[in-house]
């Protein structure tokens, strides 16, 4: 009887440990992801008002775009649709052997994300399917400029997935607001671009109008685990953190 108590009470203790860290774990994460994710977005609006506000002359933007680039070498290109300019980071195309055309493709294949942002939406997508690399997009609005209402950059996603942690049991990814991948650790999955809303604890996050929750919650093979998640700007995009119960 002894050894049932004692084994009950352990198990228990394991089981509220487990929880205690996979929420802490989600919200450090998360903390970490928003600002990453913050800083870049400031970093480059900060670049297009310099770039905005110089001479109007095309050698100077592209000095400005060159001194932009040497200290964001991990940003693929900056884009301003309605006047179509495209500052493209030649170094980092050339250094991961993609090809600049994708940039004009990928654009054009976007008036609906770009009407969005115009309208003042900020939207995050896994672009790593059409560029074969981990990278994300964001499409956010633009305010004061003459020309311009929105743009759209792309950077590497690699700092935000090392900012993210996994831990040994648990698992730390993160969804745009359709449920579709943008970091995770199987990388298979950021290149194939998988939307995962068929993960009970992404559809739950999404469907809900709580910004962060813990749930226990089981999986489509029938394993229980407990699932935390936090919803991050820019983009409503979500953080979630899993371990097994």
């Amino acid at each position: 009887m002894i050894t049932l108590l004692v084994s009950y009470f352990v198990s228990k203790d394991v089981r509220i440990n487990a929880e205690d860290n996979n929420l802490t774990l989600n919200e450090r994460s998360a903390d970490s992801a928003e600002n990453l994710l913050g800083q870049y977005v400031n970093s480059v609006k900060l670049f297009l008002s310099m770039a905005e506000n110089s001479p109007n002359d095309e050698y100077e933007k592209k000095q400005i775009a060159l001194m932009f680039f040497d200290v964001n070498s991990d940003v693929a290109f900056v884009a301003l649709p309605e006047s179509q300019h495209i500052f493209v980071n030649k170094k980092y195309f050339i250094e991961n052997e993609i090809d600049e055309k994708l940039v004009t493709n990928y654009l054009s294949q976007s008036e609906t994300e770009i009407a969005n942002a115009e309208n003042g939406e900020v939207q995050v997508y896994n672009v790593s399917p059409v560029f074969r690399k981990e990278m994300l997009s964001i499409f956010s609005p633009l305010t004061g400029y003459e020309n311009d209402s929105s743009f759209i950059f792309a950077f590497s996603s690699e700092k935000l997935s090392k900012g993210i942690s996994s831990g040994n049991v648990n698992t730390t990814f993160i969804v745009n607001k359709d449920g579709d991948v943008l970091v995770h650790p199987d990388y298979d999955l950021v290149l194939q671009g998988k939307n995962l809303l068929e993960i009970k604890i992404v559809e739950q996050m999404l469907s809900s109008s709580e910004s962060n929750r813990q749930l226990l919650y089981i999986d489509n093979s029938g394993d229980e685990y407990f699932g935390a998640y936090k919803k991050i700007n820019p983009g409503n995009c979500g953080v979630i953190t899993t371990v097994k119960s």
